[in-house]
């Protein structure tokens, strides 16, 4: 999913542009990568506390992982919005006059990172509960849907629809998998307790 635009943005709108949100999405992948220690814990940790039956307090670990990720990757998100195209310019030649719309491009590639790590934690819900099958699917809708939204929108909007793109699949995967495998949340104080 995550390489599938690169194709169409070569075809649509040549090599320069595959440049361009190559590096975007590649700095933006940081957002991601804020999960990773969380998710070796629930890789390592939880298997044992799961599979003695005791899956409550397992997601209420995952809970607590997903409330810290989402933290640290709003105040990433901001700073890549603020601050992404004086990155560029300082490290690039690029002309950014040329890019129609860049500030939606980096919002929409930000908030597509944001949900692939929120799904890598539904990911490891599903391998506890081993309904792995639920992987495969999930990631072959947010597929389709992300190869036909690039076909659809790409000879209009550009890059735009690559960010797009990324974020209605990785949104839908993470739709479908809360639905699943729900996680409680307190939607009220959810947002307080991402920013704060």
């Amino acid at each position: 999913l995550s390489k599938s635009d690169r194709y169409f943005i070569g075809y649509f709108l040549g090599p320069s542009a595959i440049g361009l949100y190559s590096v975007v999405y590649m700095i933006l992948s940081f957002i991601d990568q804020i999960s990773v220690p969380f998710r070796n814990y629930i890789g390592t940790y939880l298997p044992k506390i799961w599979d003695n039956g005791n899956q409550s307090n397992a997601l209420e670990q995952i809970r607590i992982g997903i409330m810290i990720y989402l933290s640290g990757a709003f105040y990433l998100f901001a700073m890549a919005v603020l601050y992404m195209k004086d990155f560029l310019v300082f490290i690039s030649d690029l002309d950014f006059n040329d890019v129609k719309n860049y500030l939606f491009v980096v919002i929409t590639i930000a908030l597509g990172v944001t949900f692939l790590g929120l799904n890598r934690f539904y990911f490891q819900i599903i391998q506890l509960s081993r309904k792995n099958h639920f992987f495969l699917l999930f990631q072959l809708i947010g597929l389709i849907f992300n190869i036909s939204l690039n076909i659809v929108l790409m000879p209009t909007l550009g890059l735009l629809a690559a960010g797009i793109a990324t974020f209605i699949g990785y949104f839908l995967i993470f739709i479908m998998s809360h639905f699943y495998f729900r996680i409680p949340f307190k939607s009220k104080v959810l947002f307080l307790q991402i920013v704060v």
